[in-house]
């Protein structure tokens, strides 16, 4: 969504709240400040409801909506430095009006800052704005950018200004104060529930340490504005990836790496949704990107680096043996891989015959 809109309504929405926090508390007031003249209690003989205005009139004889404007108007003057000709002229009047005297004082303080801090916020959202985009106007400016060029950039810039990226563990300033272990567990609780494949199940029932220890040393969290690219082809691959939320777009480039010729598919773009894995190759063998992936709509994806994945692993022996003819069976099936045995090439998303059933057959038949 648009994130500088969505901030503007929240600063509107704020006022008009405390607008109609402010209509209400004296809407009550005013009708306390009736109900105690209505009610007759007086030690002097008089209400401010038999006070005269006009040509001997009272405020009782002049109808109810008159009596209610009154009581409004008069309930604002305690909290405004307003005036007006009605006062109270008993004692139960008088100390109902030192009550909201003091009232007034802290209420009318109180809103009078939230609505300075409100416009003020709104006031350095738009400053901030414009700023960016005046630097980037005169930065195009001065590099000759050509017109067309520079309505690009700038439509994009305006475009990623006006959106909500998710926030990440280190944008959050707060989170360095948790203890060592609380910030671990943490970080356990938000990257177990993504690592549902039936690998890292094996590895909770054979030995919970190292899942944990993957969790904490070999995830982290990125964020995705659209068109964000992920990884692009030729890029030594490090990390497999899986999208926890969003739409990430595969385009498989038409030259393979693997083959160094011209694919019959060129330019397939494949949409990896949420739960999905990509380079998961990466994990059991040297990977290298052969396609490029970029965010459609704002995502976020779950790294694991393979080498942490790696040095986790080895923390149990019988867990170390078992990866190690996990991984030579994968590497098996991804080296016979091609679109005479498989259809296909293998990718960053799909090594074709290379299934989790598939990989542990293979061990088995070894």
């Amino acid at each position: 969504g648009d994130h500088y809109v969505s901030q503007v309504l929240q600063y509107i929405v704020t006022m008009v709240t405390i607008f109609l926090s402010l209509l209400l508390v004296n809407h009550v007031l005013a009708c306390a400040w009736y109900g105690i003249a209505a009610s007759g209690m007086t030690d002097t003989g008089l209400t401010w409801i038999d006070l005269m205005f006009g040509d001997d009139t009272t405020y009782e004889d002049s109808g109810m909506l008159f009596l209610y404007l009154s009581a409004f108007h008069w309930s604002l003057t305690q909290m405004t430095p307003g005036s007006m000709p009605v006062q109270p002229v008993n004692s139960f009047e008088r100390t109902f009006n030192i009550l909201c005297l003091f009232l007034g004082l802290l209420f009318f303080s109180s809103v009078v800052s939230s609505m300075a801090s409100t416009f003020m916020q709104m006031k350095l959202l738009a400053t901030e704005r414009e700023k960016l985009i005046s630097e980037l106007e005169a930065f195009l400016r001065q590099k000759m950018v050509s017109r067309s060029m520079a309505v690009a950039v700038k439509k994009q810039i305006v475009r990623r200004m006006s959106q909500r990226k998710p926030l990440e563990m280190r944008d959050v300033q707060a989170l360095p104060m948790l203890s060592l272990t609380l910030r671990e567990d943490l970080l356990l609780e938000l990257s177990m529930q993504h690592l549902r494949h039936e690998i890292f199940r094996l590895v909770e029932q054979t030995d919970a340490s190292v899942l944990r220890h993957i969790c904490i040393t070999a995830t982290q969290f990125k964020a995705l504005l659209p068109q964000d690219v992920l990884f692009v082809e030729g890029d030594v691959c490090e990390n497999a990836y899986m999208v926890t939320s969003g739409l990430i777009d595969y385009t498989i480039s038409g030259t393979s790496l693997l083959t160094s010729v011209s694919c019959e598919l060129t330019n397939e773009v494949v949409t990896v949704v949420e739960k999905g894995w990509l380079c998961w190759a990466a994990l059991w063998s040297e990977w290298v990107h052969v396609g490029k992936s970029e965010a459609r709509p704002i995502s976020e994806v779950l790294e694991l680096n393979s080498s942490a994945f790696v040095v986790s692993i080895q923390r149990n022996l019988e867990l170390q043996t078992l990866f190690e003819e996990y991984s030579v069976s994968f590497h098996s099936r991804l080296v016979a891989a091609s679109p005479g045995s498989a259809g296909m090439w293998p990718n960053d998303v799909q090594v074709p015959l290379a299934d989790h059933g598939d990989v542990v057959l293979g061990i088995k038949q070894r």
